[in-house]
């Protein structure tokens, strides 16, 4: 049994997705200066993504903070799993107009 591409490619967005806070967290460990970039450099897709829905969220009030909104624990959960549903959707769309 194979795993298909939908699979993997849902996983690896909410792996991705699971890894930004960690990465945002390593920042301020106090690691060489490169690797902070590096770490950063891989961390913004995933935060500009969800900086996308900041507005709605937070007139929903699922954003937290005074000067620097952020999404709720809740909300970037719920964030994660739609980035993941919609990858795995079109990797599966890819391999069916691909077949």
């Amino acid at each position: 049994m194979s795993v298909s591409a939908a699979w993997i490619a849902s996983g690896a967005t909410a792996a991705y997705f699971a890894l930004v806070p960690l990465l945002f967290a390593a920042v301020n460990s106090g690691l060489p200066m490169w690797l902070e970039r590096l770490l950063l450099g891989l961390a913004t897709p995933g935060v500009l993504l969800v900086l996308v829905w900041m507005p709605l969220l937070k007139s929903l009030g699922l954003g937290q903070g005074e000067w620097i909104v952020g999404p709720s624990l809740a909300a970037y959960v719920l964030l994660a799993l739609s980035y993941s549903a919609a990858a795995g959707t079109l990797a599966w769309l890819l391999g069916r107009l691909l077949r």
